[in-house]
């Protein structure tokens, strides 16, 4: 499990207990982590990682072979694969045959494992080095989801604007005609308490 977006999902869950935020925001990231659920679980998952690159490797097989005409025409695959999984072509390769290789099913660290058989293998798993670029990228992805939700509670919007240039800028102009507000209102209450303009300077 990635600690980073463990830690970051704990802060969230957290923060929307505690936050103060408006309903809009809450509700904005609310439905955020709702629609990054599935793939939470999936990284959450002890499992996750291999279970990840065994879909990945069949997959990728089973379009490899529709290329080629080994396969039924009624397929759920918008697209095949014309380049094959691995580039060793031996006919007991598990990449080449859409498996993944023992080695890293019952590692104690699948993620060296990986590493290590990419290294060490004939030739060039292509397919496992993508199914390991695609896990790193979801990875990615959560994290960088997680993160605007810390910065939509941060700044009390909603995540969606924070994805919007146009209305970001929007709601910062507003807050600083708010904040300069603010201030003239304090100004104004020093004058009437004290009856002295408070930027005047004591002779």
């Amino acid at each position: 499990m990635d600690s980073i977006i463990a830690d970051e999902h704990d802060f969230i869950r957290k923060r929307l207990e505690e936050s103060a935020a408006s309903t809009e925001t809450l509700l904005s990231v609310r439905k955020r982590l709702q629609a990054i659920g599935p793939d939470l679980r999936r990284v959450y998952d002890t499992n996750g990682y291999t279970n990840f690159l065994v879909a990945y490797l069949k997959r990728e097989h089973e379009k490899y072979q529709l290329h080629h005409g080994n396969g039924p025409d009624n397929h759920e695959y918008e697209e095949t694969r014309s380049t094959p999984t691995c580039h060793c072509m031996v006919a007991s390769c598990p990449i080449g045959n859409g498996r993944l290789p023992i080695s890293i099913r019952t590692a104690d660290d699948p993620e060296r494992a990986t590493r290590q058989y990419t290294h060490e293998h004939t030739a060039h798993p292509v397919a496992l080095h993508e199914a390991r670029q695609e896990w790193h990228s979801l990875c990615s992805d959560l994290e960088s989801e997680l993160s605007l939700m810390k910065i939509a509670l941060a700044k009390d919007v909603p995540v969606e604007t924070l994805e919007d240039p146009e209305a970001l800028a929007a709601d910062e102009v507003a807050e600083e005609e708010t904040d300069d507000a603010d201030a003239d209102d304090g100004e104004e209450s020093d004058e009437e308490t004290t009856g002295h303009d408070p930027t005047t300077v004591m002779a």
